[in-house]
């Protein structure tokens, strides 16, 4: 069946090359006719007169491709001559080497300017550099011995040795033997969509209308992370070997662990399953995702540099050598890889990041007892101070103690690991730069799923945990107030990714409450307002 698509795929190219063959012949064979009369034999009649290349004439016949190299379409051969081939075939098929020495169009010497190349298609799809050197021209590794052999339907080429056929990175995920964890969890987002319009009827069964298909392959983990089955993209990727699969899985398993199904729920908390398929499935597919979205980086990494790397997820790792250490690189056609049997990324450069929720975001906001306004920052002494230069600020509704101004904010993707947690205040001299006593005691309460698997909210955190002091805001400074200090969540908390399991989006768990903790006689003396302004929530990640 697959065969039938690779066939079909080619067509529109095949019809294309058709169009472009044409255009090019007439350049070329203006460029020529000043030059040499092109023979009336074709490629192959001219490959089976040299006895230097007598044996890639028999491989050509017994594949069938002397009908090939005798059509009437134009195509340039770079032929090994018999020496060359002494050896046997560097390719793992006939097929893959034949196509790695065949381009369509027709490719002459004078295409190449002095001391550069150009990167020549291939019947295979690959791209190899047909260049000019001081010595003469080279294909590939290959040195070029007779040149521009012009023929009825192209140009013959003989070189001295066979161009290597590399695969690209994403056959070298697939094909390696000891790689097959990492190759099979990425073919699971492998889809091939039959396409209706560009297949044809050939005939109908008792089941109905038969086709010859044509199917559309896509892969949501390459769309994202790197088009690496692509020979014009260029990528380095770390292939880690199933050692390394299974290391860098049982060191990241714990940060995922979640809770299954909800078992009940009451006005104030909601139980949870602790184990179950839903749970172990979630789990390793947010295992299996941290694992795998930092091993590819643009471009070819011949050199790794010494400052600082970004993987194609964006995350940036300094001091990137270190993630190579111990790996073996190896050519691809369309990049680098390198193999390794010890993934050395950590966690905080990867995938336990610093999680920060502006406040000013309405998405899993809520607030009470007060009238909310955003607020754009404009005061130039604390401008770059503020994130995203924008903060909320909640006026009292209500002169009744019991009713404080307070918002929620929901805190997305925490992992069951340990966190300083921190709210930033800013203060009223943001916008009046003559309040000077405008500042409130504030209190904090956290909301999470525990290790009994009750999500629950905590009692009032009103002092700092590391000088025991009560929270109070300033009214000129802006203030980074610590609410916990390495604080373990029991159960990571994701609400949705593109690679997890199908079915299994999940509420968030974790909120985050800030409300002003000013008595009625802190307020009636004016030692405190209850205004509150809030720039965003800090959660960073504590080093294991």
């Amino acid at each position: 069946m697959f065969n039938k698509l690779i066939i079909k795929i080619l067509v529109i190219p095949v019809l294309l090359a058709v169009i472009f063959t044409s255009c090019r012949d007439d350049a070329w064979n203006e460029h020529y006719a000043s030059q040499q009369t092109a023979s009336n034999e074709t490629l192959m009649q001219t490959i089976e007169k040299d006895p230097e290349l007598s044996e890639f004439a028999r491989i050509l016949k017994e594949t069938g491709y002397d009908d090939v190299l005798a059509s009437s379409q134009s195509y340039t051969v770079w032929a090994p001559t018999n020496a060359a081939l002494a050896s046997g075939i560097d390719a793992d098929t006939v097929t893959r080497f034949l196509q790695n020495h065949i381009a369509r169009f027709n490719y002459s010497t004078a295409d190449v300017a002095n001391l550069q190349s150009i990167r020549v298609r291939m019947l295979n799809g690959k791209a190899n550099p047909f260049a000019r050197t001081a010595g003469g021209f080279t294909f590939g590794s290959a040195n070029i011995i007779k040149k521009d052999i012009v023929t009825q339907n192209g140009v013959l080429h003989t070189i001295d040795s066979q161009v290597h056929f590399f695969k690209n990175v994403w056959e070298n995920v697939s094909s390696t033997g000891n790689t097959d964890s990492i190759a099979r969890y990425l073919s699971s987002y492998d889809i091939y969509l039959f396409d209706a319009a560009r297949s044809t009827e050939i005939g109908t069964s008792p089941k109905g209308i038969v086709y010859d298909s044509v199917f559309i392959y896509s892969n949501a983990w390459l769309t994202k992370y790197g088009r690496l089955q692509l020979e014009d993209s260029v990528y380095t990727m770390i292939l880690p070997d199933n050692n390394a699969w299974t290391n860098a899985y049982g060191k990241i398993k714990s940060y995922y662990k979640t809770y299954d199904k909800l078992l009940g729920e009451t006005a104030t908390t909601k139980t949870f399953q602790l184990t179950g398929i839903s749970a172990d499935s979630i789990q390793r597919a947010h295992t299996c995702q941290a694992l795998v979205m930092d091993l590819v980086f643009r471009g070819k990494l011949d050199v790794i540099p010494g400052d600082s790397l970004v993987s194609t997820n964006g995350n940036v790792f300094h001091q990137p050598a270190s993630l190579f250490t111990g790996a073996v690189k190896e050519e691809s056609s369309n990049g680098l890889i390198y193999k390794s049997s010890n993934l050395t990324y950590k966690a905080a450069d990867s995938w336990q990041k610093e999680i920060v929720v502006e406040a000013e975001k309405t998405t899993g906001r809520e607030f009470a007892n007060a009238s909310l306004y955003t607020r754009v920052a404009t005061n130039e002494a604390l401008l770059f101070q503020i994130s995203e230069k924008k903060y909320i600020e909640l006026s009292p509704s209500s002169t009744n103690p019991n009713f404080q101004p307070e918002v929620v904010l929901e805190i997305p993707n925490t992992l069951a690991a340990a966190y300083n947690i921190y709210c930033v205040v800013v203060p009223a001299y943001e916008r009046d730069t003559l309040a000077l006593k405008d500042s409130t005691k504030v209190s904090f309460q956290l909301t999470y799923v525990d290790a009994g698997g009750v999500m629950k909210t905590n009692t009032a955190i009103t002092r700092d945990p590391s000088t025991n002091l009560l929270y109070e805001t300033s009214p000129k400074r802006l203030k980074k107030i610590l609410i916990a200090q390495n604080f373990k969540f029991p159960f990571a908390n994701f609400t949705g990714s593109p690679f997890m399991p199908l079915g299994s989006t999940k509420q968030n768990t974790v909120k985050i409450k800030v409300k002003t903790n000013v008595t009625n006689t802190e307020f009636t003396s004016g030692k405190y307002t209850r205004n509150l302004r809030v720039d965003c929530f800090i959660l960073e990640p504590v080093n294991e």
